[in-house]
């Protein structure tokens, strides 16, 4: 499954350049270790897409409320999907 998720410029930025490895979100999309998340580079001050977009794969995946987590939320691991 593709799902297509919002990524502030500040946040993108460090994840393309490969600093940022994992996503935590809200659990609202069903994520599953091998889905592809399509990040589209977002500028919250502006409200626009900047037109750049990168394929992960979620690679490891960690649901509240393990670790502390509150029930609702996932960390993700993530790797570059090189060639899309």
């Amino acid at each position: 499954m593709i799902h297509e998720l919002k990524c502030w410029a500040v946040q993108y930025d460090a994840t393309v350049a490969g600093k940022k490895l994992f996503e935590i979100r809200n659990n609202d999309r069903g994520f599953h270790r091998g889905d592809t998340l399509l990040l589209k580079r977002y500028y919250p001050d502006a409200e626009e897409y900047s037109g750049e977009i990168s394929f992960y794969e979620i690679t490891w995946i960690e649901r509240g409320p393990s670790w502390g987590l509150p029930k609702d939320m996932v960390v993700m691991g993530i790797k570059q999907i090189e060639g899309r």
